[in-house]
């Protein structure tokens, strides 16, 4: 192989290897207590799971996303960009839970359990610079992306039992993109594509633990989750 091509792959190897993004900010989450640390995909997390709890969870209610205080002023974004990354967070939790064999309700009422999202940090998307690199794209074997101008984004995360109030999984999550991401054309599509990996960590968290306890599988009814925003997906890679 090429010398440049070793190199190109090397920085791909190296960069995913930096994709922790630690963000510190006021406490969210019921409890701190509880968590330990994990690994999920390529970076370090602080993770818990009560099994049992989790194996008993019948209806999970997703409540609105919350964004930390002075994340969305520090971020730079639009109102509009801010109701994006909520609405993405809360459905590509329902969707990937849903499809997953967990039951999703709309209603506290119906829900033992329910999931709280905060967003604790959040670092927008350089987009001259995700614009140049994708241009440099169609010229390598690889699409690489700048090292500086990465998004990142930061998640605490957990599912409380209606009934007690009992933690039984919580999740502190944290990612700047890869540099084999693709930027896109707005300045929080990093964050928009990023909220997948969270909701992937969350997801399998609850699932190893419900398998642990043999926990049966779960139907959600039909329409439940909304539809995916196709005109946002769009707008993230044109």
């Amino acid at each position: 192989m090429a010398a440049w091509r070793v190199g190109i792959l090397a920085a791909l190897f190296l960069g995913q290897g930096a994709c922790t993004s630690n963000f510190e900010g006021e406490p969210q989450l019921s409890t701190y207590d509880n968590l330990h640390e994990g690994r999920r995909g390529f970076i370090d997390v602080q993770e818990y799971a009560n099994d049992t709890a989790l194996a008993q969870m019948d209806g999970l209610y997703i409540a609105p996303v919350i964004i930390a205080d002075g994340v969305a002023r520090d971020s730079g974004l639009s109102p509009e960009q801010i109701e994006d990354l909520q609405e993405e967070l809360r459905g590509t939790t329902c969707r990937s839970f849903a499809f997953s064999k967990l039951r999703i309700v709309n209603e506290p009422s119906l829900a033992s359990h329910e999931i709280r999202i905060f967003v604790t940090g959040l670092t927008t998307t350089n987009v001259a610079a995700a614009s140049a690199s994708w241009v440099a794209g169609w010229a390598l074997p690889v699409a690489v992306r700048a090292p500086m101008g990465r998004g990142s984004l930061g998640v605490d995360a957990e599912i409380l039992d209606n009934t007690t109030g009992e933690q039984a999984a919580a999740l502190k999550w944290g990612r700047q993109a890869s540099l084999a991401a693709d930027g896109g054309f707005t300045e929080h599509t990093d964050a928009l594509n990023l909220s997948s990996d969270f909701v992937d960590a969350m997801k399998d968290i609850i699932l190893e633990a419900r398998r642990r306890e043999d926990a049966p599988t779960q139907h959600t009814e039909r329409d439940t989750c909304d539809k995916p925003d196709v005109a946002r997906t769009i707008q993230r890679f044109l």
